[in-house]
C-alpha cells in the first residue's frame, strides 16, 4: 500500500473493514479529487473526511464507500459489500432511503471501468440521465411506471 494512504487505511482498519476493500481503496485513490466529464471522484482526504461523519459511517454499514458526486449532487458510491467493486449513482433526492434499488443505478462493474466510461462518455453524469440512457439502450429494463413520458423523462428532455 502506498504511504500517503496511511490515514485512510488506518481509519478503515480501525473500523474492521474487509481487507480486500481496504486494498482496493488504497490501490486506487489519489490524494486530490479529480473531475471526469463533470463527475468528481474524491481524493483520499475527502473520502476520509466523509467517512468520519455519521452519514459516511451509515454508508459503510450498508456496504458502500462514498467516492464522489455528480454535477447535480447525486452521490457516487463504491460497493464494498455484495457487488464488490462496482460503482453506482444514488439520486440526491433519495440519499437516505433504506432500499437503494429504486434510487440508485450501477454504472460500472469496477472503478477502472467507471473512469473509462466517463472519459469516453459511455455513461451519464447523474442518476436520472443514466437511468434514462440505460432504458433507451435496454428497453426490457422498463418497469411499470417507467414510461418514456414520465415526469422525470419530460424534465430530462427539456
Amino acid at each position: 500500500m502506498k504511504p500517503q494512504k496511511g490515514r485512510l487505511v488506518q481509519y478503515l482498519l480501525e473500523r474492521k473493514i474487509e481487507p480486500r476493500a481496504i486494498e482496493l481503496i488504497a490501490k486506487h485513490f489519489v490524494l486530490n479529487s479529480v473531475t471526469i466529464s463533470g463527475v468528481e471522484i474524491s481524493g483520499e482526504f475527502w473520502v476520509l473526511n466523509d467517512l468520519q461523519t455519521e452519514e459516511g459511517n451509515n454508508w459503510v454499514r450498508k456496504g458502500y464507500v462514498p467516492i464522489g458526486s455528480c454535477p447535480n449532487g447525486d452521490l457516487v458510491l463504491l460497493d464494498i459489500g455484495e457487488a464488490f467493486g462496482s460503482v453506482r449513482y444514488v439520486s440526491h433526492e433519495t440519499f437516505y432511503d433504506e432500499e437503494l434499488a429504486d434510487s440508485s443505478i450501477v454504472v460500472a462493474a469496477s472503478l477502472g471501468e467507471f473512469a473509462h466510461k466517463l472519459e469516453n462518455q459511455e455513461t451519464a453524469s447523474c442518476f436520472f440521465e443514466e437511468r434514462w440512457r440505460s432504458r433507451a439502450v435496454n428497453p426490457e429494463k422498463d418497469e411499470p411506471g417507467d414510461a418514456p413520458n414520465s415526469p422525470v423523462d419530460r424534465d430530462l428532455e427539456s
